[in-house]
């Protein structure tokens, strides 16, 4: 599977990925990004409050580690554009904003830069725990433009093993 291709992939990704402190603004402007397309995204998650309540509940019985990593949480928030769609200087924009989120604060955790992708994940540290986690991802091979911001709180070992839970390589990696 390539990195979130598919949408419970996404949604599942989401929850690995932005969490931001209360006094913070969003790290990524959603609302933003579909400037950067001609079409509105095609996978769109907005979970927040008695939402993600209720999936902290539900997913409790069987996978206790999750729902206590979802109960931190205030907001996971993911958009998937077909990179088609992309208006001209995409890439170049997804640049400005991994540098935007640098010089913010943000660590970079991930980057890949190769023909057919460009992947950055970024967090926002505050002592052992992460504050804040995104991640951006262009695939050209599958068409796919795809922006997360988690908001809440997680604690960087469970990067790894939620990776390797969902199937997501690229923090399977980060997480050690």
């Amino acid at each position: 599977m390539t990195m979130l291709s598919r949408p419970l992939a996404f949604a599942a990704c989401a929850f690995l990925i932005g969490v931001l402190p209360a006094s913070a603004q969003r790290s990524l402007e959603l609302d933003d990004l579909d400037a950067l397309f001609s079409e509105e995204a095609r996978v769109e998650v907005n979970l927040q409050g008695p939402l993600l309540r209720l999936v902290a509940e539900a997913s409790r019985a069987e996978e206790p580690e999750f729902a206590a990593m979802v109960d931190a949480m205030r907001g996971i928030f993911v958009r998937q554009y077909a990179l088609s769609t992309a208006r001209s200087g995409v890439s170049t924009r997804v640049r400005d904003m991994a540098r935007s989120l640098e010089s913010s604060g943000w660590q970079t955790l991930v980057r890949v830069r190769e023909d057919d992708e460009d992947i950055f994940i970024y967090l926002l540290p505050d002592g052992d725990i992460i504050d804040g986690l995104v991640v951006m991802a262009l695939n050209s091979t599958d068409d796919e433009a795809t922006f997360v911001t988690f908001e809440g709180r997680i604690d960087p070992e469970q990067i790894g093993r939620l990776g390797a839970r969902f199937n997501i390589d690229a923090l399977e990696r980060a997480g050690g």
